[in-house]
């Protein structure tokens, strides 16, 4: 049985009581804990009510508290100032509007928002939203400036109004990539959609994923353009780099190329080729997703056809004179490439050995004339690039000939040949690699 003057509720805080006839005084005095030092400074705290003792009992043994309320007890609790209140308002309301902004801007930025969104810029032709929808790389190929230039290229239907844009279904391809299969109605008919959408890798809003349209319609990924090596390409006015390079390859066709990986817009992109030596070239190419593009080879242009058919010309005299003349190879030398020397000297000998076989002639004079020089081919070799040139003329050699008789008589002969030649640029010239020289009939 407790004391009736000495009552401790749960926390063993003493409580005091006093009456007379049905009125109590509950007094809560200061407590002191283990050490006899005051827990609760303050002053002693005193309520008067109209209660009876064993309704205290009850209370003190639920649970200790500094104030009560009660169906029979009247307490005076201090009420929040005006400026608490007002506080407490502008927090629930901060509180509900970040709420419903985070619903708000997680409904807008969700795959299936930005799949709608791309279905009705599609309908409208609204090119300015659809590149916005567009999952793109970095590629340089890829600005806005390019899509409008290749926009009407990609003949998206115009169906004027697209309503009632339902989600049929979504498969998930890992966690960064969605198909998601839409159902809409048009203005003249419904129809059935399949969208691809991949994560970016970035947030919008800093929180929440961004999604984009992965369309293989529009975006060509990971197309490749291939060109010999010493050709510089561009599309649509962007150069192509060695940071694009996929592979380099070695022809067994003379011919070393370059494979670079692009990404571009589906249609038609213009290609443009040059080269050193070489007209230049403009090609309007089409380009869808996987496509494998072969830069046309280039023509060479007709101030090098001219350099090359002159020298070659003026070679071809000089030779002969020199073969005529029996002189040797000294005075050629300066036409002839270090790349193949000894076999285009050793071909000059060889001629000039049939030359020397004629003992009855005793060559007086030849002339060369007519000339009709044609570049007909070229190839490119360890960056280098060959020219293959032949020419056709006519000559007159006169000499003296001896018949069997002893008598030396003058002779006339005139005829046609053809000679050949490669040549390469080297030491900022071009001089020849190969030689194919043919006889002079007296």
């Amino acid at each position: 049985m407790r004391n009736s003057d000495d009552i401790s509720n749960k926390e063993n805080r003493p409580i005091k009581r006093s009456y007379s006839s049905n009125r109590v005084i509950v007094k809560q005095e200061k407590i002191y804990n283990i050490y006899d030092k005051p827990i609760s400074r303050g002053n002693d705290y005193e309520y008067d009510f109209d209660i009876s003792y064993q309704d205290i009992d009850d209370m003190v043994s639920s649970h200790y508290q500094e104030e009560f309320i009660f169906n029979n007890i009247d307490l005076k609790i201090k009420p929040l100032s005006v400026k608490m209140k007002k506080m407490f308002s502008i927090v629930g309301v901060v509180i509900c509007v970040i709420i419903v902004g985070i619903i708000f801007i997680n409904f807008q930025v969700s795959p299936n928002s930005i799949g709608k969104k791309f279905i009705k810029a599609y309908g409208k032709n609204d090119y300015s939203t659809i590149y916005s929808c567009l999952y793109l790389s970095d590629s340089p190929f890829l600005t806005k400036h390019n899509f409008e230039k290749i926009y009407p290229n990609l003949n998206l239907k115009d169906i004027n109004e697209i309503s009632n844009i339902k989600v049929v279904k979504t498969e998930d391809k890992g966690t960064n990539n969605k198909f998601i299969y839409f159902r809409y109605d048009t203005t003249d008919d419904s129809a059935n959609i399949i969208i691809q959408l991949k994560k970016t890798g970035k947030n919008k809003f800093i929180f929440f994923p961004e999604w984009k349209v992965y369309s293989k319609d529009i975006v060509a990924y990971d197309a490749t353009i291939t060109a010999p090596s010493n050709y510089q390409v561009s599309i649509n006015d962007i150069l192509l780099t060695d940071e694009m390079l996929s592979y380099q390859e070695e022809s067994k066709t003379n011919v070393d190329k370059k494979t670079y990986k692009v990404d571009v817009f589906c249609g038609t992109n213009t290609v443009k080729a040059s080269s050193e030596f070489m007209q230049d070239g403009v090609f309007e190419y089409e380009f869808y997703n996987g496509s494998n593009i072969f830069v046309d080879s280039l023509e060479l242009s007709y101030v090098t056809k001219d350099t090359i058919c002159n020298q070659f010309k003026n070679f071809s005299i000089d030779v002969y004179s020199e073969i005529v003349n029996k002189h040797d190879a000294n005075n050629i030398k300066q036409y002839i490439s270090n790349l193949n020397k000894d076999d285009v000297i050793d071909e000059y000998n060889s001629t000039l050995s049939d030359i020397n076989s004629y003992s009855s002639y005793q060559i007086t004079n030849v002339s060369l004339y007519n000339f009709y020089p044609e570049v007909y081919d070229y190839y490119i070799e360890d960056n280098k690039t060959y020219v293959k040139v032949q020419m056709d003329f006519e000559y007159k050699i006169d000499s003296n000939y001896k018949n069997y008789s002893g008598e030396i008589k003058p002779k006339s002969n005139s005829s046609n040949a053809t000679i050949c030649a490669t040549y390469v640029f080297e030491d900022e010239e071009w001089k020849i690699s190969n030689l194919d020289l043919k006889r002079l009939y007296l």
